[in-house]
């Protein structure tokens, strides 16, 4: 019995002590195994703030980084790769440095994104920033860049963008000529004008800003631009000569010399010096052709009503609007001062000579000209308009620049 007993304590001791040693042994392999694995760190690529750019908008930048999960033993080079949502490589931003250095005692490194100056396209683009497969690293987060196409182009129908696309594709880019466009403008006047503002030549140069869109008027084979706001950057200059012929008139408009409707025209629709008023001006129909020549001559009317040749700029007057309302609702006051001259009708002051041939024959007359160039992104104007009050044509140079 006593020897039974000591045969089995000797087997549980046994028993114990293979135990202990066979967990001893598991966990050296464990620790040995650890060792020589290397420790995979995790990669977040990620933007401080902003993560758009936008075609033909300047000084834009993505600042980004990398951020390992650990902070590495040696300096650690990575390999920036980018891609739309479908996997394809991308080739319209610039990067800081395809690769990138991780310094020794760091987890993260620094690198700035940008648009690559000629890119062309009219639909926005989704880019999608990883690293290359490499040992000891995985990607745990990436990085998405927005690119939009150009400000003007945004607000273009899904019909037009399919327009624009198709000229991009044949070499006319148009792009750069959408939206809010930089214009340098030289008017010349002539002397022995009637009145006073323009009895003596002058030459005026302003510079400004046109929004441009794409006409209505466009078809697949050939581009037409509207001119929706400062049109040749004439505007300020057109709302000048108006006042000028008419209630800034000192000489005709007041005194004893005065037409007898001016006063009362005046007084009807509460129309002075001082009067709140708006003004603007459309130019439609600038019709870019495969020579790079811009054909942009229309019709308008003379101040009898007749049909003529000129750039056809279209006026709104908030003072001709309401005398106009009185008119159309059977006014007889209104008409007959209208009839009688005394009206805010831009129409009957402004661009209102035929350009087709020389009515003046005083020596400004010349032809309409205007051409584009795709690759410097400019175009060039010099055409001819008229006031009531001037003695010649008036000569219009308008140069507008690349965005």
């Amino acid at each position: 019995m006593i020897l039974n007993n000591f045969i089995v304590m000797k087997k549980v001791k046994l028993g114990v002590t293979l135990g202990v040693l066979f967990v001893a042994l598991s966990t050296m392999i464990s620790c040995n195994e650890n060792e020589d694995s290397p420790v995979l760190l995790k990669a977040y690529l990620k933007a401080d703030g902003n993560k758009e750019l936008v075609v033909g908008e300047k000084n834009q930048t993505v600042n980004a980084k990398i951020v390992l999960t650990d902070k590495v033993a040696a300096p650690l080079t990575v390999r920036l790769k980018m891609s739309d949502k479908k996997g394809a490589e991308v080739d319209f931003l610039n990067v800081s440095s395809n690769e990138l250095v991780i310094p020794k005692g760091s987890n993260e490194v620094a690198f700035k994104i940008t648009l690559k100056d000629d890119v062309k396209f009219v639909e926005e683009k989704r880019v999608v920033l990883s690293l290359m497969t490499q040992d000891a690293l995985t990607v745990a987060e990436t990085l998405e860049v927005v690119v939009k196409p150009a400000l003007a182009v945004q607000s273009l129908t899904p019909e037009q963008r399919k327009l624009v696309e198709g000229y991009i594709k044949k070499g006319m880019d148009i792009t750069p000529f959408l939206g809010k466009v930089k214009v340098k403008t030289t008017i010349i006047s002539a002397a022995d004008g009637s009145l006073k503002d323009f009895a003596k030549a002058f030459t005026k140069e302003t510079e400004g800003v046109t929004v441009i869109e794409l006409s209505e008027k466009s078809t697949a084979e050939l581009p037409v631009l509207k001119m929706t706001e400062n049109p040749m950057g004439m505007t300020e200059f057109f709302y000048y000569v108006l006042k000028k012929e008419t209630i800034e008139n000192d000489e005709y408009w007041y005194g004893e010399y005065a037409g007898p409707y001016y006063a009362k025209v005046m007084q009807l629709i509460n129309w002075n010096k001082t009067s709140k008023e708006t003004f603007s001006a459309v130019l439609d129909g600038l019709k870019l052709k495969g020579n790079n020549e811009i054909d942009y001559i229309g019709k308008g009317k003379d101040s009898y009503g007749e049909e003529i040749d000129v750039v056809p700029f279209e006026f709104s007057y908030s003072a001709w609007d309401r005398l106009k309302k009185l008119i159309d609702e059977g006014n007889a006051e209104a008409k007959e001062y209208h009839e009688g001259g005394a009206t805010p009708r831009p129409a009957n002051y402004l661009n209102n000579t035929t350009i087709a041939k020389d009515e003046y024959e005083k020596g400004a007359f010349k032809p309409t000209t205007g051409r584009i160039d795709f690759n410097k992104g400019t175009m060039t104007f010099e055409f001819l308009t008229s006031h009531a009050g001037g003695a010649d044509y008036l000569v219009i140079k308008a140069e507008y620049g690349a965005k």
